[in-house]
């Protein structure tokens, strides 16, 4: 079973999204495609604290809720203390009110194969809202998807009922949909005003939906759902959020020479009371001095609508920028805490990446299967590509050999243009303690050309068997769904196929041959630095193959140049000097040797 394993294949690659199959019910239903949600914890807390309380209940009592299956093998919710059973039992919840009682749907305990799961948990009794114009609907929630589906219900006859996803944004094997991690709880916020409000009955429903229709083979044996302390509470009358973001097509670090213009875009939901007249998005880039607004929209309460920018920025020189994203209207937002978001992205000397460079400890694999896993990046402009940076995650075992791969597409394949050598794992490359992630370079046989306009993948791969290979993912990327894709040469049908909806893979193309990678096939010297972490200084050793000119640069992070000397003429042999780090801020370093037919590259760790 591959519940485990975050390279299930979902679909042939087209480098789209992911389409889940239809959802079936018997009830009435209105199927709402998209949240108007709130994932809270990223949001001031007087967010939470400031609104009236309408209706509350903490699963302290069990007869307030009734519980049914919408299929006959009584696989329902259950109300208590005790959390997740089973062979992939996640946490119980940690909610304000766990100790009392809390609702859980225990998709992995209650079964040990595939089967059909659509659980309901509603109130038992109908709750008035008359007297409240704007109703938000919230609960604390830990939740761990596989492939099914969670919903609320809201209903004011308890026949007809509204269908609004929650937890869209969650990838398979992930953990809640908060931007800023996986918390347990989670709150969730989601305005219900057009369902409830001025309702003197409304009924609220919670349900896990997993048949085996949605995904054949992987639904119905899953994680779990638990839900504690929910409430409903007004809304206020004026409330605009600026929720997903979008920063051009989903890079977070480009190559100089590589820049792409860069659009701004969000999705911003009404979650107020009130009419929202003349909302825009503007965007704000530093440095580069760039400002500019989206057309002004209207929004009804609970609605949502994407706001583009008019035009694009386009980078110039190496750096980071930092973007502002912020949403307003007409009227004085009530919450102005979720009115704006801060996001960046960098432009490196040589560096093309889709990650946010924050290891979590997630990780892709294919089980124990052979595999690659690739990036896919545009190249505006001929360059060369020299080496791939790739992050290993904790459970990849020593001594597990990989190869780099560059693959171009040609209009009907992808074409693989160039291999590495085998890279034998060591612990050392090993990602083990969450935050930025560790990064091994390796270097492909030769340089490899990439013409103007390519559509390009690099690729880690993989042998299986006793080769346990996991590449690190990161989180919560935007089009995680145009990013990462996997060759599966043991699939039904071999061939490439997309990760829509999952993480990001770690693997970075570095191009621009005349800086930060190694450019020679034949490496005849080797390269070393102690101490390392270093503090004031390091030891620099390096062994030449045959006398020649050698000098010495050292880049930062982001490929600026902090340091460069020429050593001159140097023999044959082994060489040593001492390197001054006292002036280094800390961070990782490349120290680049360079002579006239060899080059070796080599990371040094400041630390003060």
């Amino acid at each position: 079973m591959k519940k485990i394993f975050t390279l299930l294949v979902l679909a042939a690659v087209s480098l789209s999204g992911f389409a889940q199959a239809p959802l079936n019910s018997n009830d009435n239903i209105v199927f709402k495609k998209n949240p108007t949600i709130v994932y809270g914890n990223h949001l001031q807390s007087n967010y939470f604290n400031s609104r009236s309380v309408i209706w509350s209940d903490d699963f302290s009592n069990a007869s307030n809720w009734n519980i049914s299956s919408e299929v006959p093998n009584n696989q329902n919710w259950v109300i208590g203390t005790s959390g997740p059973s089973g062979g992939y039992a996640i946490s119980p919840i940690q909610s304000t009110t766990a100790s009392n009682g809390f609702a859980m749907f225990d998709s992995d305990g209650m079964t040990t194969t595939f089967a059909n799961q659509i659980g309901d948990i509603t109130t038992a009794n109908s709750i008035d809202c008359s007297s409240h114009p704007g109703v938000l609907l919230k609960f604390q929630q830990y939740y761990r998807r596989f492939y099914d589906s969670t919903f609320v219900f809201v209903s004011t006859d308890n026949t007809n009922w509204t269908k609004i996803s929650v937890n869209t944004g969650v990838a398979v094997n992930d953990f809640n949909a908060d931007p800023d991690g996986d918390p347990n709880p989670a709150t969730v916020i989601v305005n219900i005003t057009p369902y409830a409000g001025g309702s003197a009955t409304v009924w609220i429903r919670f349900q896990f939906y997993s048949p085996i229709s949605l995904q054949p083979n992987a639904s119905g044996w899953c994680y779990a759902w638990m839900i504690d302390d929910v409430s409903l509470e007004d809304a206020p009358a004026n409330d605009m959020t600026t929720d997903n973001t979008w920063l051009g097509d989903g890079y977070t670090i480009y190559p100089t020479g590589q820049e792409q213009e860069v659009y701004f875009a969000n999705i911003a939901t009404n979650m107020g009371a009130t009419d929202q007249t003349n909302v825009k998005l503007t965007a704000t880039v530093s440095p580069g001095g760039f400002n500019d607004v989206s057309p002004a929209q209207d929004f009804t309460p609970a609605s949502f609508d994407t706001l583009v920018v008019n035009t694009t920025f386009l980078p110039s020189g190496v750096g980071t920028y930092n973007v502002t994203y912020s949403t307003t209207g007409d009227q004085t937002d009530d919450n102005p805490a979720d009115n704006t978001i801060n996001k960046s992205f960098a432009v490196h000397a040589y560096q093309f990446a889709r990650d946010n460079g924050m290891y979590d400890g997630g990780g892709m694999y294919n089980q124990y299967d052979e595999y690659t896993l690739a990036n896919y990046y545009f190249v505006p402009n001929a360059t060369q590509v020299g080496s791939l940076d790739v992050a290993f995650q904790e459970n990849t075992s020593v001594g597990s050999t990989v190869i780099a791969h560059i693959y171009t597409w040609d209009g009907t394949d992808w074409v693989d243009q160039g291999t590495s050598d085998p890279y034998v794992i060591s612990s050392a490359d090993i990602n083990t303690t969450n935050g930025a992630a560790h990064f091994v370079t390796i270097n492909f046989q030769n340089l490899i050309p990439i013409t103007d306009s390519s559509d390009v993948l690099a690729g880690i791969e993989s042998f299986g068997g006793s080769d346990t290979v996991f590449i690190a993912a990161s989180s919560y990327v935007q089009e995680a769904n145009l990013s990462t894709i996997i060759y599966d040469p043991v699939a039904t049908t071999p061939g490439w196929y997309n990760m829509a909806g999952m993480d990001v893979g770690f693997i970075r193309m570095n191009v621009n041959s005349h800086v930060g990678i190694n450019d020679i096939k034949e490496n005849t010297w080797s390269a070393s630095v102690y101490p390392n972490p270093a503090n004031e200084f390091s030891n620099l050793y390096f062994n030449l193959g045959s006398s020649s000119n050698v000098e010495l640069t050292v880049y930062n992070s982001l490929g600026e140049i902090v340091f460069h000397q020429n050593l001159g003429t140097q023999t044959a042999g082994n060489h040593s000097l001492k390197l001054n780090s006292e002036n280094f801020s800390s961070g990782i370093y490349n120290v680049t040797l360079q002579s006239s037919a060899e080059r070796s590259v080599t990371k040094l760790v400041v630390a003060h």
